[in-house]
């Protein structure tokens, strides 16, 4: 498979997960970049330890890269993977509106359709693993939470007509416009599938309704993740992503709780934590899950 980077990519029939041998490599001395993919895996991981259900048909992907910096940014590569899966299903379903749910869940309706999981596997050099799961032919049953896959037949309710498709229980406050999810922010330079030049051999965007296949996901992923790396710059410029991070939020400027605090979600700090704000003042989270008022809404129509 020919990437738009050019980075090489090992593919595995089956394997435990790509990040453990994302692991693997980095001890034996591996910094990348390159991407490890396989067609099914028998211990995918999500967050917190959760198990990844990883059935043929989806992408199972890990991005091994290396940075100059020190592993004290590693945290903001979350928010950088989170952008690069939602610039990638925009360029393939254009007419949808996903949102990111803090700190990388992509939803598409309320429902999620991918799993990030970067995890520092190396240092002297920092090395980093950027676990990729996207749901593309089929999701899994029988989950705590709505689950999707890019293939999935789709209400009118979850496409951007710019009035009355947007969907219900958005406060209009926290809703991002049509421009703003489709093109990057006039200050953020465009991404390689809306322009000519470097990355221009993504294949084209298919139109709403056409199937979407694992390679077309790897390779929007693989040239939107550059994008969004170079952009954030180890860390020299998380300004820019967390302002294009919170372009795209669910739930900014509504109701979240967290634990026992409850308040309005207020942005990002410049550390990535999430910022509630409540009667006793603004409280950073920096781990843990958070419930925020407009997914329960989305998720009861």
């Amino acid at each position: 498979m020919k990437l738009p980077r050019g980075h090489p990519v090992i593919h595995f029939g089956r394997i435990d997960s790509t990040n453990a041998e994302a692991r693997r490599l980095a001890d034996q001395g591996e910094q990348g970049p390159l991407w490890l993919v396989a067609d099914e895996q028998t211990a995918g991981r999500g967050r917190m330890g959760r198990t990844w259900v990883s059935q043929p048909g989806n992408l199972h992907a890990t991005f091994l890269f290396s940075i100059a910096a020190g592993p004290e940014v590693a945290a903001q590569v979350s928010f950088v993977a989170a952008l690069a899966v939602h610039d990638m299903v925009t360029a393939l379903l254009p007419s949808l509106r996903p949102r990111i749910k803090w700190p990388n869940d992509v939803l598409i309706g309320g429902a999620k359709f991918c799993g990030v999981l970067p995890e520092i596997v190396g240092t002297s050099p920092t090395r980093i693993a950027i676990g990729c799961g996207v749901n593309v032919a089929h999701a899994p049953k029988d989950t705590p939470y709505p689950v999707t896959n890019l293939n999935a037949p789709r209400s009118p309710l979850l496409r951007d007509s710019g009035g009355e498709g947007r969907v219900r229980g958005c406060r209009p406050s926290a809703q991002p416009s049509t421009a703003s999810l489709v093109e990057p922010p006039p200050h953020l330079d465009p991404l390689p599938h809306m322009r000519g030049g470097e990355g221009a051999n993504v294949k084209p965007m298919p139109p709403f309704g056409k199937r979407i296949d694992v390679e077309s996901v790897l390779q929007h992923l693989d040239a939107n993740l550059s994008n969004r790396l170079k952009m954030w710059d180890e860390g020299r410029d998380f300004s820019a992503i967390r302002e294009a991070w919170e372009a795209r939020a669910l739930g900014l400027g509504g109701e979240a709780r967290s634990g026992t605090l409850q308040g309005i979600f207020h942005g990002l700090a410049a550390d990535g934590a999430l910022i509630l704000a409540t009667p006793g003042g603004h409280h950073h989270i920096h781990s843990g899950e958070v419930q925020f008022a407009e997914l329960e809404r989305l998720r009861d129509t």
